[in-house]
């Protein structure tokens, strides 16, 4: 039997936007409310306690159920949960159009591919040899450029990017990995690279000026 009354959400995540900022942003959007749970120390204690050894979790409990708290991880299934908990009228994934969902759904695993071509520049100790890396990933013909050129191709088409009032949680997704590799962080990517990719680019500029995010963003900032 379904739940009569919403859960009760608390995410957890580090102190910092990262994979937890889009669904924090989704909660947002969509009013519902949740405690966010930012983990400034005690990381080796908490470790053990989740699902995988990662964070961000989502720990949902239904008041009227006396069924305990069921503790969820994975960043995009938590986004895809948030969103269907979300009223339809804030269109941040339109579970009645399956077409509408799968080409969400598509863009969001772009968007762990480009994770993956990054991530590993992460774990490279030497500043320069990371430095090495990342403008090998950024050069004309690197992986990460054409990777993301035909990303950019792909928004051309139609409904990939829907356009309307609310992000969907695809653009959600991306306005964080743009903003990650808009930031300077990542040392050997210049902050300007993601101007190079229009409608990327474009759509970094749409989610960051949506007024629920600037709100949530000028309460957050880090």
């Amino acid at each position: 039997m379904l739940p009569s009354s919403p859960p009760t959400l608390n995410l957890t995540y580090f102190n910092i936007s990262g994979r937890a900022e889009p669904i924090r942003l989704a909660l947002h959007i969509a009013n519902i409310p949740f405690t966010d749970t930012r983990l400034k120390a005690g990381w080796a204690e908490t470790k053990p306690k989740t699902p995988y050894g990662q964070v961000p979790t989502l720990a949902i409990t239904f008041p009227d159920t006396g069924g305990g708290t069921h503790t969820a991880a994975q960043a995009d299934a938590l986004l895809r949960y948030v969103a269907r908990l979300a009223d339809p009228v804030h269109g941040l994934y339109p579970v009645e159009d399956p077409l509408a969902c799968l080409k969400i759904d598509e863009l969001v695993r772009a968007c762990d591919d480009v994770d993956a071509l990054i991530s590993p520049t992460m774990d490279e100790p030497d500043a320069e040899k990371k430095r090495a890396a990342r403008r090998s990933l950024i050069a004309p013909d690197g992986r990460l450029t054409t990777f993301l050129t035909k990303v950019d191709r792909r928004l051309q088409a139609d409904g990939y990017v829907l356009g309307g009032e609310n992000p969907t949680i695809a653009e959600l997704t991306w306005h964080g990995m743009l903003w990650w590799l808009k930031s300077g962080l990542l040392d050997g990517v210049p902050r300007d690279y993601v101007d190079g990719f229009e409608r990327l680019a474009k759509l970094h500029e749409r989610v960051d000026g949506h007024p629920k995010v600037r709100e949530w963003k000028g309460r957050h900032q880090e």
